[in-house]
């Protein structure tokens, strides 16, 4: 008798790459209604395609892992509209969400880089845009929380 191969299921995952960049998760902010990949790079292929990674760790583990995106339409332009208390998703590669609840929303000089400063005992994420034109940067800060896994 034939024996057949079981099937195995392949677990949903997200894209390895978008357009050639390696997809580190994805951020969901739908306040303000943005869905978009957390790419690897802030090149300029990178930051027109979606949002990327500036600096810091991996997704969801513990210090400031600070992600950039354009003040345009569907990705950070209305970053601004966010206030504290508000939260937003990071979905990682497994597709696991973790909730970010936002902390401070600031306005900073274009060369001030004390956002990206780390602190291991917080598990933060850090966006960050241009504003007014490209004169200030908008800081929106956020710490993981405590929410119990939903499996």
């Amino acid at each position: 008798p034939v024996v057949e191969a079981p099937v195995v299921e392949e677990e949903p995952k997200l894209e390895e790459t978008y357009e050639g960049i390696k997809v580190l998760g994805k951020i969901k902010i739908d306040s303000i209604d943005v869905e978009q990949y957390i790419l690897d790079s802030t090149s300029d292929k990178a930051l027109k395609l979606g949002v990327g990674k500036l600096y810091g760790g991996n997704l969801n583990s513990s210090g400031n892992l600070s992600i950039a995106g354009h003040n345009e339409k569907d990705k950070f332009q209305d970053l601004e509209e966010l206030e504290k208390g508000d939260t937003f998703i990071i979905i990682d590669k497994d597709l696991k969400e973790t909730t970010y609840k936002i902390t401070d929303i600031t306005s900073v000089e274009p060369d001030d880089l004390e956002c990206l400063r780390s602190d291991d005992s917080k598990t933060e994420i850090t966006l960050i845009t241009c504003q007014n034109g490209t004169t200030s940067r908008l800081i929106v800060k956020a710490e993981k929380t405590n929410s119990v896994d939903n499996v």
